[in-house]
């Protein structure tokens, strides 16, 4: 059932809007190929998803994803026959996703004895980065169901059921993941996983969900770490909470706060005393600090102390002037030192007698903005819209072009262009003429002799089995090939067949008239398809066409899904496109 798992998961994570890379069967070098290609896309903060299905083994404590191609005789043949999860892992957290979600149902039984130090099963996977969230099918050692009686293994189907489901938080998910399995299996399966992802995240979110990336209520909670953590003289962590929080919130009045702060507590780092400092230079850096942010009156306060220390008077008296206009256990204490002073010194009598003017209020105590606000509704709202559009697009498929990033140079070797038949209509199975009941006929009648000038007419179709109404408003019907009594004269026949356009044929009934052959046209529309790279081979339906891309081909009313495939990697997720008959659609696909 590994196809099955790889194939399922890839469809559920397009419905769910994943872009997606499939790979089946893939022998070592595919292998190494595909997950190049996989790495290339990952941008900066993407959710990076890898599912994997088949064998796994453990060598040395290392786990190893086997290919097709597996052969080996000892422990170093079966390293190098193998491509080592942990090489995938790192590769992965160098791109920095936002997350890393490695999902392995891999651990079936191991068919590759090659020596004792080859453990069943999978071995304790850590977490290689920040962000990563790893899910084994069972417990490490173990070995997991490929389930032959289903057409999934156990825990590919229980992850199925719950990654449609709307609101399970990630670590909720795979909880419900893990009893599912546990009750499938009668406890002998125990699915397991190991995350240091810190944040929530949803396959399928909530109503009126609003990410953390762009939720206000983000910005506050970091601002109040930072506050918190500044409340308690961790300065430095303070520090590096308001760095990040100004990174958020770039110009924001949140982002602007954070900035100031962060400048202001790595100063009053840097300004901390030594042992042999002096009581000057220490009250000439705390003005500095102060300065930075006049509202911490407290860092004000200490440089006038030391002013004074110094025997520096203008200078604290400066300070604590200005202080007065402090909050209101500062102001106390600044005036309570200038009358002091003022005893003996007239300008501290001066400074006592002027007006003063009020600090800044401590951003300690703000509410500042957060530039994520309202962003909230606009999701809610934007998000309404989509499911809008997509019921509406659900009722009328409409014809897509894609275009590819960050593949390698286009080369037409291995390129496939796969169309596939959604839905048509089934053409129905040839019925004989309806014949009248007795509930149609109540009450039996003779029937009436036949006219001696009837003329008996054949009618043949191509193909057969079409339905012939003639007759005034077509009450005589037969299924070609068959026959009919109709009078001479000028008569009016139609003949229908599913798949196939409605023919009329008019003509005068006579003896030498009395064969009526139609050919009928099939209803078709026509596709039009375009690729970059161009000249990549065309399959319909699992049949390979003898056509290369550019082409057009004639096909059936009906819906249908085209993707675009790299060897056996898809590196587009499916187009669909509704085609009418007489219709002609376009369908590009670009690789780059």
């Amino acid at each position: 059932n590994a196809g099955n798992d790889a194939r399922s998961i890839e469809q559920a994570l397009s419905e769910l809007g994943f872009e997606t890379l499939l790979l089946e069967n893939a022998v070592l070098e595919d292998l190494d190929r595909g997950v190049k290609k996989f790495l290339s896309r990952i941008r900066q903060n993407d959710v990076a998803l890898v599912f994997y299905a088949g064998h796994g083994f453990q060598i040395e404590g290392e786990n190893y994803i086997v290919p097709v191609d597996f052969s080996a005789d000892d422990i170093s043949a079966a390293k190098f026959s193998s491509y080592p999860a942990n090489k995938l892992l790192d590769g992965i957290t160098s791109r920095d996703p936002k997350l890393q979600l490695i999902i392995l149902d891999a651990c079936r039984n191991n068919p590759f004895a090659v020596s004792r130090s080859v453990g069943g099963g999978l071995a304790m996977m850590g977490a290689s980065g920040k962000g990563t969230f790893i899910a084994l099918a069972t417990a490490p050692g173990s070995t997991a169901s490929d389930n032959p009686n289903g057409v999934n293994g156990l825990f590919t189907t229980a992850l199925l059921k719950s990654i449609r489901k709307k609101g399970l938080a990630l670590t909720e998910l795979f909880d419900e993941v893990k009893r599912e399995v546990s009750v499938m299996s009668a406890d002998s399966q125990r699915p397991w996983t190991n995350s240091d992802f810190a944040g929530k995240w949803y396959f399928l979110p909530p109503e009126n969900f609003v990410p953390e990336e762009v939720d206000p209520a983000t910005s506050l909670r970091l601002l109040e770490e930072a506050r918190k953590s500044e409340k308690n003289l961790f300065h430095e962590d303070a520090a590096g909470i308001y760095d990040r929080l100004a990174v958020r919130e770039m110009d924001s009045e949140i982002g602007k706060l954070a900035k100031s702060e962060s400048l202001f507590l790595r100063a009053l780092v840097a300004a901390k005393p030594s042992a042999d400092a002096k009581a000057a230079d220490l009250a000439a850096q705390l003005q500095a600090v102060w300065e930075l942010l006049p509202s911490r009156a407290a860092v004000g306060l200490e440089s006038s102390n030391n002013y004074l220390i110094a025997g520096m008077l203008p200078q604290a008296i400066g300070i604590l002037s200005r202080l007065r206009g402090a909050d209101q256990d500062i102001a106390f204490r600044s005036t309570e030192m200038l009358q002091e002073l003022a005893h003996t010194f007239p300008q501290a009598a001066e400074v006592l007698a002027a007006p003063f003017k009020t600090l800044p209020v401590d951003p300690m105590v703000a509410k500042p903005t957060s530039r994520f606000e309202g962003m909230g509704e606009k999701l809610k709202q934007a998000s309404e819209l989509k499911r809008k559009s997509e019921a509406l697009e659900s009722k009328s498929l409409v014809p897509l072009s894609g275009v590819i990033s960050s593949l390698p140079p286009p080369s037409t070797e291995g390129w496939l262009l796969r169309l596939e038949t959604l839905k048509s209509t089934p053409p129905k199975e040839p019925t004989s003429p309806a014949m009248p009941t007795a509930a149609a006929t109540p009450e039996a009648k003779p029937m009436p002799k036949k006219p001696l000038n009837l003329i008996l007419v054949e009618f043949q179709s191509m193909p057969p089995g079409a339905l012939v109404s003639a007759g005034e408003k077509g009450v005589l019907n037969c299924q070609t090939p068959c026959t009919l009594d109709l009078p001479p004269g000028n008569q009016s026949v139609t003949l229908s067949l599913d798949g196939h356009r409605i023919a009329s044929r008019t003509w005068e009934v006579s003896k030498s008239e009395a064969l009526v052959a139609i050919e009928l046209d099939p209803q078709q529309g026509n596709v039009t398809l375009a690729t970059t790279p161009a000249q990549a081979k065309v399959e319909l339906d699992g049949k390979l066409l003898s056509n290369h891309t550019p082409t057009t081909l004639a096909l059936p009313p009906g819906d249908y899904a085209v993707s675009f495939w790299d060897g056996k990697i898809r590196v587009k997720q499916l187009q669909k496109f509704s085609l009418k008959d007489g219709e002609t659609v376009p369908v590009t696909i670009k690789s780059q």
